[in-house]
């Protein structure tokens, strides 16, 4: 369809949750509250010259995959937020310029993977507070220039946390 919305509010654990928009405008929004739960949404585009994209996510609760990817053509921006220990955060947005992406992540031992890629315009904020096991975070921006990111990470741990950002 042309304009796509989806909402997706769940209450429990060990759930899997996909959420798939192609077409034009694309809105999705994810909140799921429990453990052990899987969230994917994947977002196309190519509907000629639009600005379409926009995926939320809000996750309570520890060892839960959340997985964003938005493809093709302008805009795109991703708002994750997770609030608990474990968890594994991907997101991907890819090519045709406009991207933007906002993590937030508190809890102990979460993995956050952000692959923005080329066509430029890029930004990204990560910010993630660790109460007690290491975190590791990989950020990658890529080409055709113009990005940036911001990047707060308390690491409260004595293994330490890691960090890699790449932008070229």
């Amino acid at each position: 369809g042309t304009y796509n919305l989806s909402d997706v509010i769940v209450d429990g654990s060990n759930n899997n949750i996909g959420v798939d928009q192609y077409g034009v405008k694309n809105y999705s929004r994810v909140s799921a509250t429990g453990n052990s739960n899987t969230v994917n949404v994947y977002q196309s585009n190519s509907g000629g010259n639009v600005s379409g994209h926009y995926s939320g996510a809000t996750v309570l609760g520890s060892a839960n995959t959340i997985n964003v990817s938005q493809t093709g053509d302008g805009s795109k921006i991703s708002f994750i937020s997770v609030d608990g220990s474990l968890n594994n955060i991907s997101n991907l947005q890819n090519g045709a310029g406009n991207k933007y992406s906002d993590i937030k992540a508190i809890g102990n031992g979460h993995t956050v993977i952000l692959d923005q890629k080329d066509g430029g315009a890029h930004a990204a904020r990560v910010e993630v507070t660790n109460i007690g096991g290491a975190s590791n975070v990989n950020v990658l921006q890529q080409g055709t220039t113009n990005q940036s990111y911001l990047l707060q990470q308390q690491c409260a741990t004595s293994s330490g946390c890691s960090v890699t950002i790449t932008q070229q």
